[in-house]
């Protein structure tokens, strides 16, 4: 993750005309906040599932993560669904479960 930040922060740098160090305080909070509850703490959380339910199974939990995504666009940012993304989203669920099923 420091070296991700690191690139970012180069690339920022080398390539944006506007500079990081006028912003406000709050600004600064929100993206320190930002970084630890949306990157730092995630990323330990997963370690500790694949620690504690193995590779493959932290594998097939983690294939919901795009569905979940799109229920909550529609429920929150009053999204649409497109008869793709409901077939995809079909197909994701009955291989997460046969998976699920078959995989001891």
């Amino acid at each position: 993750m420091a070296f991700a930040s690191t690139g970012v922060l180069l690339h920022f740098a080398l390539t944006s005309k506007t500079s990081l160090i006028h912003l406000s305080p709050l600004t600064y909070l929100y993206g320190f906040l930002m970084a630890i509850f949306a990157t730092v703490l995630p990323s330990y959380m997963v370690a500790e599932g694949i620690k504690r339910i193995g590779s493959g199974n932290s594998a097939i939990v983690s294939s919901i993560g795009p569905v979940s995504t799109l229920i909550l666009a529609y429920f929150m940012l009053g999204e649409t669904f497109s008869i793709e993304q409901i077939i995809g989203t079909i197909m994701i669920l009955i291989g997460v479960y046969i998976i699920g099923k078959f995989n001891p």
